[in-house]
């Protein structure tokens, strides 16, 4: 899968550039985008086979992501990273 383009999506800056960086030392071309709004402007201008993100952030959450990605690329893949303890919050990220 490398060459597949990767938006990654948190609001921690840490996380956000270590995963960046660990995924372009790999070969794939990723994006970083640290709001849910950048995420959605991302979303709208490039076409992404994968998409990492957040669950909860402030405006634009995890969810909202995942359907903007299903609607605009269909065929692309969300993976949702949970810092939360709330169980009722992963089942619906893992129904979407």
């Amino acid at each position: 899968m490398p060459n597949s383009h990767i938006l990654v999506v948190d609001e921690n800056p840490v996380t956000l550039t270590a995963l960046e960086s660990f995924l372009a030392n790999k070969g794939y071309e990723a994006i970083a985008a640290a709001t849910g709004l950048e995420a959605g402007q991302c979303l709208n201008e490039h076409q992404f086979d994968l998409l990492i993100t957040s669950l909860r952030m402030p405006g634009i959450d995890g969810m909202s992501l995942m359907q903007m990605a299903r609607q605009l690329h269909p065929h692309s893949v969300a993976i949702v990273t949970i810092e939360t303890r709330r169980h009722h919050d992963a089942l619906a990220a893992l129904r979407y």
